[in-house]
């Protein structure tokens, strides 16, 4: 069975939006079900510290009220009811509907795995159809309280349709417009782009930086060196090796003698314009390729033997020019810019309204002060981003 609500991450819209919905053949597994399909009721805080810090915040809020989002009110009748909404458009197979959940307990039923213990006791089953509930429940006020940072984020701003009035009409103490969630992913548009246009531009000192510091991605071809090498089966024999080279033979001469043979893809110990990655083993690779011309280096260990080398010549690689690759090397740093941009509002927002956001007991949530994610069964994810 399919989980009922599942974070998006697509597009410049928020991740807040939860489809409230889940396939016709039967209702979604909540946050805390069982490999079975049983889920539970989502569970409590379960340090005592957090469950006392949760009581605490709770208590000052109104009596109905089950979260404060600023200096806005969601009362329990009112998140029940758009919740009830949003049921109404599911078909029957997927609705959940208290107290009796007929639909869902009647789905249940034709399930060929009934959930874990209930062997389709229809008590059971409404047991289970209730843990269902609550965890979408849970997910609907996630959902709300987001959206409400998305918006109250814009009038902050100024931008977007985030006027002065639009959040309390939007969300009112007992009545919540349909129109909230999706009146606030169109806002988080509007707050990214208000982010990019705040941004310097990428300037033409900036691309060419960049380019000259990733060569390796506009090559048309690689560098390529040509190197003198040889290979023995042990480090003595390569230290030996070594020193007859610093003595004054030839690797050519070397490459002839007992215990030393040549490399692969040599001719009397030279390579010609071997590339980055020719050989199998990156160390060896890597070492030639950080080498200095006319340096012996060795003997390298790899799984083939241990190797003596010498670079001889650095043949450049050949680059694309950067009158070809400007453009996109200019909407790849404004990207980038943008999106380091858009990680820093996020995380000051967060922090600036959770902290602004009280639930009461029992519902608390990702956003509420108290929420501990270490303890909670819901589902994981970045319900809060502009990304």
């Amino acid at each position: 069975m399919r989980a009922m609500y599942r974070p998006s991450g697509k597009g410049l819209s928020l991740v807040l939006i939860c489809v409230l919905a889940c396939s016709a053949g039967g209702c979604g597994a909540g946050r805390g079900s069982t490999t079975h399909g049983a889920a539970r009721s989502p569970e409590p805080q379960s340090t005592a510290s957090a469950a006392d810090t949760s009581t605490s915040l709770g208590a000052s809020l109104p009596s109905g009220a089950v979260a404060k989002v600023g200096s806005h009110l969601i009362s329990s009748s009112a998140l029940e009811r758009w919740l009830a909404g949003h049921m109404r458009s599911l078909p029957p197979a997927s609705r959940l509907v208290p107290p009796n959940f007929a639909d869902c307990v009647a789905q249940l039923k034709e399930e060929p795995i009934t959930p874990e213990g209930s062997a389709g006791n229809p008590a059971q089953l409404r047991k289970e159809c209730r843990a269902r509930y609550e965890a979408a429940r849970h997910q609907a006020l996630e959902e709300l309280i987001t959206a409400t940072w998305t918006l109250e984020a814009a009038r902050e701003m100024g931008v977007g349709s985030g006027g002065a009035g639009s959040v309390g009409r939007l969300l009112g103490p007992d009545e919540i417009d349909p129109a909230l969630v999706s009146t606030a992913t169109s806002t988080a548009t509007a707050v990214r782009r208000a982010i990019a246009r705040g941004l310097p531009p990428v300037s033409a000192a900036d691309v060419a930086a960049y380019y000259a510091h990733h060569p390796d991605s506009y090559a048309t071809v690689p560098e390529l060196r040509d190197v003198q090498l040889a290979r023995t089966q042990t480090q003595a024999r390569g230290n030996l090796v070594r020193e007859e080279l610093e003595g004054g033979k030839t690797f050519a001469q070397v490459v002839k003698e007992k215990g030393v043979s040549e490399a692969d893809f040599s001719i009397e110990g030279l390579v010609l314009e071997l590339r980055p990655t020719e050989y199998g083993e990156p160390n060896l690779n890597h070492a030639i390729f950080e080498a200095k011309p006319n340096e012996l280096l060795g003997p390298i260990q790899t799984v083939y033997g241990f190797f003596v080398f010498e670079v001889k010549a650095i043949h450049p690689a050949r680059l694309k020019p950067l009158s070809e690759v400007a453009g996109s090397i200019r909407e790849q740093l404004s990207r980038s810019r943008e999106e380091q941009a858009i990680a820093r509002f996020v995380e000051q927002w967060h922090a600036k309204w959770t902290a602004r956001t009280s639930c009461a007991g029992g519902s608390v949530v990702r956003g509420c002060q108290g929420f501990d994610a270490a303890a909670s069964t819901d589902l994981p994810g970045k319900l809060y981003s502009f990304g």
